[in-house]
């Protein structure tokens, strides 16, 4: 937890237990001066408890129903923030398709609902303080006409007022406290998802020095929701050392979850993963994902130097190793035409250069540690054949494991291996000669590409 958290924290449960302490002790206080005003005036008990119930209730009701609208808030803010995210970032998509007053319709439409809840609350939360003012005029109007009917003398009417004074302030003191508590529980449920989460470091799990590439999947089967439909059906796979091998198929048919769950972002519903025979449960996932590179499809650039965002998962490389990974990506000429080359700026999200630039950094980036294991998710799809064919060439002469997501079918016909899924299984396995002369869901993807040009 970082200081600032520490100190936040420290801070809530310290006004958290003296709020409690306080209340405590005021209502034990309130028991006294309960029974004090029997002995001032009788009388006056029943219409001064039914008047504090009367407000108690009313401030009761009001309180929950601005705990419930509070929770609507929570959500609704939760969801326009999101798409005010989401709608930023796609701010260039949403220009290109001329969709402006569409999705600005669709924010303001959440910002409305959430302005109406902040701004225009139900009358009995609104008019609270006028409901209870009302209660409270009515009730010493009458209390004091009791008082007068039954000849209640003066000193015993204003020991009476202070003792039922003090007894209101401790009964409200005690409801604001439970409102209090109320209110909390709807900040708690949105952050119960974080709360529940099992953390990835665990005390025990062995630290991943170096891996060889060997990696094994046994009937490995995942879904993201528990009654939902499964993404990775009971697959088992064997990938040795140094093997180039593309996983292809339909959108949808679990490819990029496969990559997430050799990463461990995911973990399996049953079935086991293991690296050079290990299984991924009993590694340090910090650790083992630092020995491979990585270029996922939601993939991005820091806001940063080149330099900088090539070398930010191994902070200890020099400028040398960062321009042979440059080499190996097939940017560095494109770095070196840049004014300040290696130092050169870059935007988050990688503003202001080309798709093929940006997916070459990241493909760098991957490199630059020379890993014993590639995953690569779509990472040449904005570059054209020829510089495709370079990269692929360049990756080669490093020997390593090599996992490609691939849409365009072309540009894996010099892999090792090519994995074909369908509905989360592995449906065929072979080069790309024999799938094509197999004739099966491979070749007819590959003649579907074709009809498409």
């Amino acid at each position: 937890m970082s200081c600032s958290g520490a100190i936040t924290r420290i801070i809530c449960c310290t006004t958290l237990v003296d709020s409690i302490f306080s209340t405590a002790v005021t209502g034990i206080f309130s028991l006294v001066y309960l029974t004090q005003i029997f002995s001032f005036a009788k009388s006056l008990v029943v219409p001064s408890l039914l008047v504090t119930v009367l407000t108690l209730a009313l401030s009761m009701a009001a309180n929950l129903r601005q705990a419930q609208i509070n929770k609507e808030l929570m959500e609704l803010n939760a969801r326009e923030k999101g798409l005010t995210y989401a709608l930023i970032n796609g701010v260039e998509k949403i220009r290109l398709s001329g969709a402006e007053n569409r999705v600005f319709a669709k924010w303001m439409d959440l910002y409305t609902s959430s302005a109406d809840l902040k701004f225009n609350p139900p009358a009995l939360v609104k008019m609270q303080n006028v409901y209870n003012a009302a209660i409270t005029l009515t009730g010493t109007i009458v209390m004091y006409y009791i008082a007068v009917i039954n000849h209640v003398s003066v000193a015993d009417y204003f020991a009476f007022n202070s003792a039922y004074a003090y007894i209101s302030s401790a009964l409200g003191a005690i409801t604001s406290v439970a409102m209090t508590a109320a209110t909390v529980k709807p900040s708690l449920d949105l952050i119960r998802p974080l709360m529940d989460a099992v953390p990835e470091k665990h005390s025990g799990r062995e630290s991943v020095a170096s891996i060889t590439g060997n990696i094994e999947l046994s009937h490995v089967t995942f879904r993201y929701e528990s009654e939902g439909r499964k993404i990775i059906d009971d697959l088992s796979l064997k990938i040795p050392s140094r093997q180039y091998v593309a996983i292809v198929g339909k959108t949808g048919c679990g490819k990029s979850t496969l990559l997430r769950l050799l990463l461990g972002f995911e973990k399996p519903e049953s079935g086991a993963i293991f690296y050079d025979r290990k299984d991924i449960q009993t590694l340090d996932l910090g650790s083992l994902r630092k020995l491979i590179g990585t270029v996922l499809q939601e993939g991005d650039l820091f806001g940063g130097s080149i330099y900088e965002n090539i070398t930010i998962s191994t902070p200890g490389l020099g400028l040398k190793e960062a321009w042979e990974a440059a080499e190996i990506a097939g940017i560095a000429d494109d770095i070196r035409a840049m004014p300040m080359g290696m130092s050169t700026v870059l935007q988050e999200g990688g503003g202001g250069i080309s798709g093929g630039q940006k997916q070459r950094i990241m493909i760098a980036r991957a490199v630059a540690s020379k890993p014993k294991l590639l995953l690569l998710d779509e990472a040449t799809s904005a570059l054209d054949n020829i510089t495709q064919k370079q990269v692929s060439d360049a990756l080669d002469r490093m020997r390593c494991t090599r996992i490609v997501i691939a849409h365009r079918l072309s540009t894996i016909r010099h892999c090792d291996r090519i994995l074909v899924m369908d509905g989360g299984r592995i449906v065929e396995d072979g080069k790309y000669e024999e799938l094509i002369e197999k004739g099966g869901v491979f070749a007819e993807l590959v003649e579907r590409q074709r009809l498409d040009k």
